[in-house]
C-alpha cells in the first residue's frame, strides 16, 4: 500500500494550500456541523420551554381549583 495517498498535515509554520474543491468540502462540512449544533439547541431550548409551560399551566389549573374549592372571589388584575 502506497502512502501516496494518504494526505499529510503541512509542517509548524507553514500553511497548506487548499484546492477550490478542498476548501468547498470544508464549508460544507463545517455548514453541517454547525447546523446540527444549532438543531440541537433549538431542540433544547424547546424542551426547555415545553416543561416550563407544563409547569405554570399546572400551577394554574391547581390554583384555579382552589379557589373554585374555596368559593373565594376570583382577584382580577387592574384594567391597563
Amino acid at each position: 500500500m502506497s502512502n501516496a495517498s494518504v494526505p499529510t498535515l503541512a509542517p509548524l509554520g507553514t500553511v497548506q494550500q487548499q484546492t477550490p474543491q478542498q476548501l468547498q468540502f470544508t464549508a460544507e462540512k463545517m455548514a453541517r456541523t454547525l447546523a446540527a449544533a444549532a438543531r440541537e439547541e433549538i431542540e433544547e431550548a424547546t424542551q426547555e420551554i415545553h416543561e416550563k409551560a407544563v409547569a405554570v399551566a399546572k400551577k394554574s389549573a391547581y390554583e384555579a381549583a382552589n379557589m373554585v374549592l374555596k368559593g373565594g372571589p376570583i382577584p382580577m388584575p387592574p384594567a391597563a
